[in-house]
């Protein structure tokens, strides 16, 4: 899967891949290079390219999903206090059959930053009225009403515009 997104003046790019191997192809292959080609003339700053660890996912396409209009994204970073991270990560992990029940959110990853205690959730919804749905269900609600026992902070949760994607 890859989805282009913006957000004010800053640019995002999620790739799921299958492996390693399909990954590290991506990473040289024509589009990576067209992009590190014009990044002086097009970036403010060097793409940085990060690696995550995907702990579940739930992926149900969306019907005519080469088509990006009305689809919108949310993206939730959350940093687990360091006594809870393997809470978090269950946590996640068990949110599976909740996504699972809500089918508005077609595409729903619960991601991990490798060697810190940051988590993230990145979801993709066919429209506003799912997006809103989904952050008014069970999801939501039993992540935010266990944020004080769990994180540090508040969930940073911000909708995104999707620009293009390729599922």
């Amino acid at each position: 899967m890859r989805t282009v997104i913006h957000l004010a003046s800053i640019y995002a790019i999620f790739d799921t891949f299958a492996g390693e191997e399909g990954r590290q192809a991506h990473l040289t292959g024509e589009i990576a290079k067209a992009l590190m080609e014009n990044a002086p003339d097009l970036l403010g700053v060097s793409p940085q390219i990060g690696k995550l660890d995907i702990l579940v996912s739930v992926v149900r396409p969306i019907r005519g999903a080469g088509n990006t209009a009305g689809v919108t994204k949310l993206r939730l970073l959350i940093q687990a206090k360091p006594e809870k991270v393997d809470a978090v990560r269950d946590f996640l992990k068990n949110a599976v059959p909740l996504v699972e029940a809500e089918p508005v959110t077609p595409y729903w990853y619960a991601v991990e930053f490798p060697g810190t205690n940051t988590f993230g959730i990145v979801d993709f919804f066919p429209d506003d009225a799912g997006r809103n749905a989904h952050v008014a269900g069970t999801v939501a609600a039993a992540l935010f009403g266990s944020a004080e026992e769990l994180l540090i902070g508040a969930p940073d949760l911000v909708k995104l515009d999707i620009i293009a994607a390729k599922v």
